[in-house]
């Protein structure tokens, strides 16, 4: 799971976007509990938000990141169990939205 990370995260593997798939699925299955699952789900978001706003790496690899962000943050609003995580996921939306409109100018020019 670190190499995979590691392979997102700094762009090693460039030519291979089927990381973010493997990312989203691995380990998901391996969670057992609500806690785990929800600290699993957050850690795929911010893992994929840092990758996103790195200027450093290609653009056409922080697209990617960009267009499977959501897919974290769907699985927390569905495990979403009081008004605090709902909170904790209104602000990472919001985060999301700011964070997002700057990576989208910068990847346009």
């Amino acid at each position: 799971m670190e190499t995979l990370h590691r392979q997102i995260r700094y762009a090693e593997n460039v030519e291979n976007p089927k990381l973010f798939t493997q990312l989203l699925n691995c380990g998901e299955g391996n969670v057992c509990c609500h806690q785990q699952q929800w600290h699993f789900f957050l850690n795929q978001f911010h893992l994929l938000l840092d990758t996103l706003t790195d200027e450093s790496l290609p653009p056409h690899w922080r697209q990617q990141c960009l267009d499977h962000i959501y897919k974290p943050l769907f699985k927390l609003r569905q495990l979403a169990r009081n008004d605090q995580q709902n909170y904790e996921i209104n602000q990472l939306y919001y985060e999301l939205r700011v964070m997002s409109d700057y990576v989208k100018a910068g990847l346009a020019t």
